[in-house]
């Protein structure tokens, strides 16, 4: 999915003096991961992943399916694969529009 795109700071991303456009979908996923639920529009959005933490195995398994969620249901999106093997810093998520 093309829209306006957000540097690391999740701030506009300005080039040659114009807003940035481009490839979203990571960037998309990105920001649901760190909301909260209640952040967005859709009071549902949101996985507030700093939560995961040290997660055990059985909140690995509900992360999965957390993102299943949010991802495929609310967001809209194919997900053609989640490992959340090694656990948050390595999450791995392929998804598209």
């Amino acid at each position: 999915m093309k829209d306006i795109l957000l540097d690391a700071n999740f701030d506009l991303s300005i080039k040659d003096g114009d807003f940035e456009i481009g490839e979203s979908t990571a960037q998309n996923i990105e920001q649901i991961l760190w909301a909260s639920p209640g952040e967005f529009p859709d009071p549902k959005i949101g996985v507030q992943i700093i939560r995961y933490i040290n997660a055990s195995q059985a909140e690995k398994d509900r992360l999965e399916r957390e993102l299943n969620v949010q991802l495929r249901d609310l967001e809209g999106m194919k997900i053609n694969s989640i490992d959340t093997s090694q656990g948050i810093e390595k999450l791995f998520i392929d998804a598209q529009y």
